[in-house]
């Protein structure tokens, strides 16, 4: 099912349309009649249309523009333009959306007329219309580069990564590493109707030669390049970044973002130890991300980490664990584990995951734990497989556009969906001796069954008229019609097309920094595009265009961000009127760390830890009786909603079930049980004083001291138990366990 995000963008300025929508859900007012309010923004829109018409009939064609290099600082046109929180292709996309309004509830056009505003204002501002090309587009935005080089004549150099002075893949240096489609012909069946897109399509060997060769950079070039970038953000929003992490809250939060759970008290005392013999401020943070990253100690448990992401990122937390289905999670995370333990490029391992043939469950001859992300949801037509890779690996959700054209976004179209799933349709399960599957590939001859020659697929419109489609990429290149494997392996083929793509760097760049930073460069995280440019396109292109230029090492991607200024800020807003506020619906400044609350994995085995259990996954965390009591616990929160999207659902979200579940749970019973050989127990029948005791439970469970206040409480309660003091430190234990401060990522 597709779904339309009504985003009502809030101004400066009262407007009573909002306050009339308002008091009439808050205090059943009846709404005011608006009609003269319509057609005056429906004559302003025919107006703007034919003005745009005029200058685009007597404005000569401008040259292809580049984007703008990465070190470059933001032009005085975009920054007024960030600093108002405007952006050009949605306030013209909402006059698309006009014109449902008229059908639509109070609420959207609430939003259309804030968004007519904002552009009005935008124009008023700039009055030149630097930021926006001849085609009503930002030339600077990485949507529009893609399309100037789509409508290029000029050939560039060789892709990027040949260089001899590349890092060589594999090798996971420290942070202080040596910086070292032809033309397009008619349909069968009927001419393209007005919603379907006309893509200029060019040959493949072109579009090859036009990717920019970027030279890569070292780590710490990289890394001024963006605080540089950052630092230009937060002086053109006049937002005041937030104070510097304390050392011990920087601990606890890399720890949970590169391992996945909370530090030890030993661990903390380690580092915080370290930092006295460093010279400069800054080293010791670097040697903290460089030991959790590659140290023997804790390799596997940072390897675990991201395997159990980047496998709830394939299948969800449910798949490939549906009783009689295809797919093995298990098998997933091994080939997940393996990769991600030898280093492996990005662009290697979505190669594996598009093309791979084999089994998926482990231990069985031929076993290829990759089948298992097209293996889950697998379906004759492929449309859950096409859509999860569009989604995943490119940052397109044509999902939507399955069944017809979406009514507000042009970018994508229901011809572009069947044409990107005609790339599937060699692909088969077949299930052999003993019920195991095997994905392979074989020949297709076409739904029509007639010709290998042209292997054509058939959809249908909502106006009931069919359509062919043959593999066709998104960018318009088109690979043979052939459906006959060994004169062309569509999978290859699109593993290929997807992989000389810049989209496939910027999709892995915006879903590593939501998850670093909470809040992505685009929202939602998994649709980008032209009707949804990023709200900070130079940082985008910048880690983007250096992770491909690195040999796509998710190691140093993500060192990049963890090192950076903007992780290092407090969680804590410098004033009460704080600017940067992404939970109102502003765009993300990054000027402080956004607080949110831990992973349902990262809360599991923080209360291990908490229980002084060990957390036994350093094999690789795809089995044992660790995984399996983990995927238990986190059952009780998701569940497979059964769709043909794959959706499901998560009731971790911090509400009183949640609260309850965790409470009750066996894992928070056993840490705060006073049992021989618990961490509790450790601390109460050790030689420490009552202080010393409380502040090692208050280290353990939030990663700092107790302050006075608190220190003076817990003292007051154990003292109050004269009988068994141990009792009063099992209380306070249990309290900080279940603690706001305890579940969140701060």
């Amino acid at each position: 099912m597709c779904g339309v995000e009504i985003r009502i963008v809030k101004s400066d300025d009262r407007d009573p349309i909002l306050d009339v929508f308002l008091e009439e859900v808050f205090a059943d007012a009846a709404p005011p009649d608006l009609s003269h309010r319509i057609v005056e923004t429906w004559a302003a829109r025919d107006q703007d249309k034919a003005v745009e018409a005029t200058a685009e009939a007597e404005e000569p064609a401008a040259p292809p523009r580049s984007i703008l290099p990465p070190s470059a600082p933001p032009s005085p046109q975009r920054a007024q333009g960030h600093a108002q929180g405007a952006k050009p292709n949605r306030a013209k996309n909402a006059w698309a959306r006009l014109a449902l309004g008229l059908a639509l509830s109070l609420a959207v056009l609430a939003a259309i007329i804030a968004g007519t505003r904002h552009r009005n204002q935008l124009a008023e501002q700039d009055p030149q219309g630097d930021r926006q090309g001849p085609d009503g587009q930002d030339p600077t935005s990485p949507d529009s580069a893609r399309r100037e080089r789509l409508n290029s004549n000029s050939a560039g150099d060789d892709l990027a990564g040949t260089d001899s002075a590349a890092p060589k893949r594999g090798v996971t240096d420290p942070l202080n590493a040596n910086d070292a489609r032809t033309e397009e012909k008619p349909s069968a069946f009927d001419e393209p109707t007005p919603f379907e897109r006309v893509v200029e399509k060019k040959p493949v060997q072109a579009l090859e030669q036009e990717r920019a060769d970027i030279d890569p950079l070292g780590d710490q070039q990289v890394l001024a390049e963006l605080n540089l970038q950052l630092n230009n953000l937060w002086q053109v929003n006049a937002v005041q970044p937030a104070e510097r992490a304390t050392d011990a809250e920087y601990c606890r939060r890399v720890f949970i973002a590169l391992i996945g759970r909370i530090p030890t008290v030993p661990e903390l005392d380690a580092f915080l130890t370290k930092n006295e013999t460093f010279g400069s401020q800054g080293e010791e943070r670097s040697w903290l991300v460089d030991r959790l990253q590659n140290h023997p100690s804790y390799r596997p448990l940072y390897v675990a980490n991201w395997t159990n992401y980047w496998t709830n990122v394939l299948i969800g937390r449910t798949g490939g664990q549906r009783p009689g289905g295809l797919a093995n999670r298990e098998g997933l995370a091994i080939f997940l584990s393996e990769s991600l333990a030898k280093g492996r490029p990005y662009d290697e391992i979505v190669t594996e995951l598009i093309t791979a043939e084999g089994v998926g469950q482990p231990g069985r001859e031929d076993f290829n734990g990759a089948v298992n992300f097209l293996l889950d949801g697998y379906s004759q037509d492929s449309a859950l497989g096409a859509s999860r890779t569009a989604r995943i690996f490119h940052g397109r959700q044509i999902q939507c556009v399955q069944c017809h054209n979406h009514p507000t976004n042009e970018t994508w179209t229901q011809n572009d969906f069947w044409e990107f799933n005609a790339f599937f349709r060699q692909m088969k399960a077949k299930r052999g001796q003993g019920g195991q599957v095997r994905l392979v590939d074989e020949d297709f001859r076409g739904e029509s069954g007639n010709s290998e020659a042209e292997a054509e697929i058939y959809f249908e419109r909502l106006d009931g008229v069919k359509r062919v489609a043959y593999p066709v990429f998104f960018d318009g290149r088109e690979i043979s019609k052939r459906g006959d494997v060994a004169s062309v392996n569509r999978r290859r083929e699109l593993a290929r097309l997807m992989i000389d793509s810049p989209e496939l760097s910027r999709a892995a760049v915006n879903r590593l920094w939501t998850k670093i930073f909470y809040y992505g460069l685009t929202n939602p995280v998994d649709d980008m595009g032209d009707h949804n440019p990023p709200d900070h396109p130079e940082m985008l292109e910048l880690l983007a265009q250096q992770f491909s230029a690195n040999d796509y090492d998710l190691d140093r991607l993500i060192r990049w961000m963890v090192t950076s200024d903007a992780f290092q800020l407090s969680s804590k807003s410098p004033s009460d009127d704080y600017a940067d506020r992404p939970e109102a619906g502003r765009p993300p400044l990054f000027s402080r760390y956004y607080t949110r609350q831990l992973s349902p994995e990262a809360v599991y085995d923080s209360l291990l830890l908490a229980a002084n259990e060990r957390i036994d996954n350093s094999g690789s965390a795809v089995g044992g009786d660790y995984i399996r009591a983990q995927r238990a616990w986190l059952g009780q929160f998701s569940k497979d909603m059964d769709t043909d999207e794959g959706q499901e659902t998560n009731t971790f979200a911090g509400d009183i079930r949640q609260s309850v579940i965790v409470m009750t749970s066996p894992v928070m019973k056993r840490a705060v049980s006073n049992r021989l050989g618990g961490l509790l127990n450790q601390v109460t029948s050790s030689n420490m004083t009552l202080v010393e005791k409380i502040e090692h439970l208050f280290l353990a469970a939030l990663s700092r001291k107790p302050t006075p206040r608190e220190l003076k409480a817990v003292r007051n309660l154990v003292e109050s138990r004269k009988h068994d003091p141990a009792s009063g430190l099992q209380d306070a234990w249990w309290a900080l366990l279940n603690s706001n401060e305890f579940i969140l990522n701060h």
